[in-house]
């Protein structure tokens, strides 16, 4: 799924596989709090120069590199040429990937330990 504007709160929540790309051509806030929250799968693709406030504590957020970028190229450029965007003024932007914790992703929410 690709978002050309931005989310809310919530985003990805309980995400157990595939792909979301946000890319935030709006302006603003790329997403609400609690992004991730329970994600044990798939991958999240934000267009931003910082990370959403409040960001779960079950993922890894890592900048992408520009070769990780490549796996997402056709789905970015297929976005653009749908409407209208450039291409090229998109990518050139920082992206963060996001992925759940393989280290018990649901630790906070046990109670106990």
């Amino acid at each position: 799924m690709v978002i050309g504007g931005r989310a809310g709160s919530f985003l990805a929540e309980y995400q157990a596989g595939g792909l979301i790309i946000v890319l935030g051509l709006c302006g603003g806030d790329i997403a609400g709090y609690y992004s991730g929250s329970g994600m044990h799968g798939g991958k999240l693709l934000l267009r931003t120069n910082k990370l959403p406030a409040g960001l779960s504590r079950q993922v890894i957020a890592r900048e992408a590199a520009p070769d990780d970028l490549k796996a997402y190229e056709g789905y970015i450029r297929e976005f653009c040429e749908q409407f209208g965007f450039d291409y090229d003024k998109v990518m050139d932007h920082t992206f963060y990937e996001i992925s759940a914790s393989t280290q018990q992703p649901y630790k906070q929410l046990y109670t106990y330990n």
